[in-house]
C-alpha cells in the first residue's frame, strides 16, 4: 500500500492492492552430464557455462571417455549452461588417485607432501623443482660448544623458526634459528665440531625456499616461501591458497627440505578401468552427500540428463565373447536405468540415452525394448565428430551423440519453445556416422522407438526421429512430454500464492483467471493445438469440483485440460495425373 497524502486530520482507509505472481512458463534448459574427465574434483557438481571454464576445472580431450567431446558438442550446439560430475573407481587398488612426490628432508625424512590438485593421470605430468635462496649473510664471530652462535659483524635480523646455513671451508650444515637474546642466536641442533675453528672463518647465510610447478605451459613460481606457519608466505598456505596445480600437506615441523631438481609428480591414476556401474549411477544422501548421477537431485535446474561415458561399460565387462558383451550391455542398462529413473522421479527431467554400439539388428532391439518410459529418448548410431585439437581440421572422432543432443535441446526450447520436437536439425561439427543405415534399418529402428541420424550430402548430419520410448501412444513424442512436464511445473510454481488464501469462490475465480491467460499465452505462441483456444484447451474451477467438504478440508481443486501440438511425423503426398481418362495416383510417406 503506498503513502497518501492527506491534508486535514482524519480517518482514512485504503484497501491493498492483491499481486499474485503470473505464470510462465520456463524456457531454459540445463544439461547435466556425468562421465570420465581428464582431471577435477570426482563427485563434486560443478556449474559449467562455457567450453573454457569446463577446461579449467576438468581439462581437456586427453581423458579415455568422451564427457570431453560431448560437452563440447553440447555448448557447439546451443546449450548455455550444464551441470558435470566426474565419477571413476574408488577400488582402493587401481582406483582413483592423485599424482603427489614425498619431499625428503635433510635427515632423509619426509618434510612434506605435494599433491596434484585433483586425482588422475594428468598429475603425472606436473613437474617441481626446489632450490635455496639466500637472504642475506654474515660472519660469525663465535660459535659455543651449546650451538650457539654469536655473530658481530653486522645485524641480519633472525628470529626463531627461520633457517640457516653455516659455511666453513668447504663444508656447510643445515640449522633451525631456535632463539634470538641480544645478538646471541641459538640453533636447534649442535653444530658440527668441524665448524668451531679456534680462528673463525664461519659464515651465515639467512636461507628462503623457492618452488617452481609446471604443467605444459603454465608454470607457478613460489619465492622466498616459509617453513613457519606465523610467517605470511608459509609454504602450506600460500600454496594452497594460489595453486592451479598441486596442494601441500603434512608440513613437519623443524624439519627443512633438501633442494629438488625438475622432478616429475608419480602415481596419479584416472580409476577408470575399475569403472562400475555404481560409480555412475552414485547416490544421494542430502545436499552436502551426494555422487554421480544421484548429484542432480540437488541441482533442480537440470531438465536433461545425459551420461555419454557408459557405453565404455560395454567394452570393460569383464570378459571376453558374448559373456563379456552381455554383461558389458546390463552394466549399461544399469547406468541407463538410473537415468530413467531419475527423470520420472523429476517430472520436468528428461533422459538422453546413447544406444549400445551394436549392429543394428535384434541383439540393439532386445536392448531397446528394455526400456518404457515417456521420460527418455534413445539416440542411435555415434557420430563422428571434427577433433577440436587438429588444426588442420581432417582428423575425426568417434563419440556418443547425447552431447550435442542435448545443446539442440537447449537451443530450440530458448529459440522457438519446449513446443518445437527437436529434430530435423543438423549437428555442429558432425561429419559422418559411426554405422551408416540403410533405409529399411532405419524403418526398423525407428518403430523400436528409437530415434535415428541422417547424413544429408554436403552439409553434415542431422537428427531424424522425435520419439521417446514408450509404449503409450499418447506420450509418443518428445514435445509433448517435456510440453506437459513444463506445463505441470509452471502451474504448480505459480499458483503458490493461493497457499493459506481464504478459500472462497473469488480465490477459485482469481485461479481460474490466471490459469487460463497462461493458457491463452501458450495457445498464441503455439504450444497448444486448436484453431480457437476453446480447442486447445479448458479450465474448470466450479462448485462441483469444490464441494463444502473440500473446502472446509482446505483443499481447492482447478482441472486444467491441454491439447498439446503434435510434430509433423509423417507428410503424405499424393501425385496424381490423367492420361487418357486414365488416372494414377502416387503416395509417399
Amino acid at each position: 500500500m503506498g503513502v497518501r497524502s492527506v491534508d486535514i486530520p482524519g480517518i482514512y482507509f485504503d484497501s491493498p492492492v492483491r499481486r499474485s505472481n503470473a505464470v510462465r512458463i520456463d524456457t531454459r534448459t540445463v544439461a547435466g552430464f556425468v562421465g570420465v574427465t581428464e582431471k577435477g574434483p570426482v563427485n563434486a557438481p560443478q556449474v559449467i557455462r562455457d567450453f573454457r571454464e569446463y577446461q579449467t576445472i576438468f581439462g581437456g580431450f586427453s581423458s579415455p571417455g568422451a564427457l570431453a567431446h560431448a560437452v563440447y558438442g553440447y555448448f557447439s550446439a546451443g546449450g548455455a549452461e550444464c551441470v558435470v560430475v566426474r565419477v571413476a573407481s574408488r577400488e582402493e587398488s587401481g582406483g582413483v588417485a592423485p599424482a603427489c612426490l614425498m619431499v625428503p628432508d635433510q635427515r632423509g625424512k619426509t618434510s612434506f607432501v605435494m599433491e596434484a590438485f585433483s586425482p588422475g593421470v594428468w598429475g603425472n605430468y606436473i613437474t617441481v623443482r626446489l632450490w635455496y635462496g639466500v637472504d642475506r649473510a654474515a660472519r660469525v664471530s663465535q660459535i659455543t660448544p651449546e650451538g650457539g652462535v654469536c655473530h658481530a659483524d653486522q645485524e641480519i635480523g633472525l628470529s626463531p623458526g627461520m633457517w640457516v646455513r653455516l659455511r666453513c671451508g668447504g663444508e656447510s650444515c643445515l640449522r633451525e634459528v631456535k632463539k634470538v637474546v641480544e645478538g646471541r642466536c641459538t640453533v636447534r641442533y649442535p653444530v658440527p665440531e668441524s665448524f668451531r675453528p679456534p680462528g673463525g672463518g664461519v659464515g651465515i647465510e639467512v636461507l628462503r625456499l623457492n618452488l617452481s610447478i609446471s604443467n605444459g605451459k603454465k608454470t607457478e613460481d613460489y619465492l622466498d616461501v616459509s617453513l613457519s606457519p606465523e610467517d605470511p608466505r608459509y609454504l602450506e598456505r600460500l600454496v594452497n591458497d594460489n595453486s592451479g596445480l598441486v596442494r601441500v600437506s603434512n608440513v613437519r615441523k623443524h624439519s627443512f627440505p633438501c633442494e629438488v631438481p625438475t622432478t616429475t609428480l608419480s602415481g596419479g591414476r584416472d580409476g577408470v578401468a575399475g569403472l562400475q556401474p555404481g560409480d555412475f549411477i552414485g547416490w544421494y544422501r542430502g545436499l552436502e552427500n551426494h555422487g554421480g548421477i544421484g548429484s542432480f537431485q540437488a541441482f533442480p535446474q537440470v531438465k536433461v540428463l545425459c551420461a555419454p561415458d557408459a557405453t565404455l561399460l560395454v567394452r570393460s565387462g569383464g570378459g571376453e565373447g558374448d559373456a563379456g558383451k552381455t554383461k558389458g550391455l546390463d552394466h549399461l542398462f544399469a547406468v541407463q536405468k538410473a537415468l530413467v529413473d531419475q527423470a520420472e522421479s523429476f517430472p520436468d527431467r528428461f533422459a538422453l540415452l546413447d544406444a549400445p554400439p551394436l549392429e543394428p539388428g535384434m541383439e540393439l532391439a532386445r536392448y531397446v525394448k528394455k526400456f518404457d518410459s515417456a521420460f527418455a529418448a534413445m539416440y542411435y548410431p555415434r557420430v563422428r565428430m571434427l577433433d577440436p585439437e587438429d588444426q588442420g581440421s581432417v582428423a575425426l572422432l568417434g563419440v556418443p551423440v547425447s552431447g550435442h543432443v542435448a545443446g539442440i535441446y537447449a537451443r530450440t526450447d530458448r529459440e522457438k519453445g519446449v513446443f518445437h520436437a527437436p529434430a530435423n536439425q543438423f549437428l555442429p561439427g558432425v561429419i559422418a556416422l559411426d554405422s551408416p543405415l540403410e533405409k529399411g534399418e532405419i524403418h526398423f529402428l525407428y518403430s523400436l522407438g528409437l530415434n535415428t541420424l541422417s547424413p544429408v550430402p554436403g552439409r553434415g548430419i542431422k537428427i531424424w526421429g522425435a520419439r521417446t520410448l514408450s509404449s503409450d501412444t499418447e506420450w509418443r513424442y518428445i514435445n509433448v512430454r517435456r510440453t506437459f512436464s513444463r506445463i505441470l511445473t509452471a502451474l504448480k510454481e505459480g499458483t503458490h500464492w493461493a497457499v493459506f488464501e481464504p478459500n472462497t469462490s473469488s480465490l477459485r475465480k482469481r485461479l481460474t483467471r490466471h490459469v487460463v491467460a497462461f493458457l491463452i499465452d501458450l495457445w498464441r505462441k503455439g504450444y497448444l493445438a486448436g484453431a480457437v483456444a476453446e480447442e486447445a484447451f479448458f479450465v474448470r474451477c466450479d462448485e462441483e469440483l469444490n464441494p463444502p467438504e473440500n473446502r472446509d478440508a482446505g483443499i481447492v481443486t482447478v482441472q486444467v485440460g491441454v491439447c498439446i501440438a503434435r510434430p509433423a511425423e509423417f507428410i503424405v503426398v499424393t501425385l496424381c495425373a490423367e492420361r487418357e481418362h486414365v488416372k494414377v495416383t502416387l503416395d509417399e510417406n
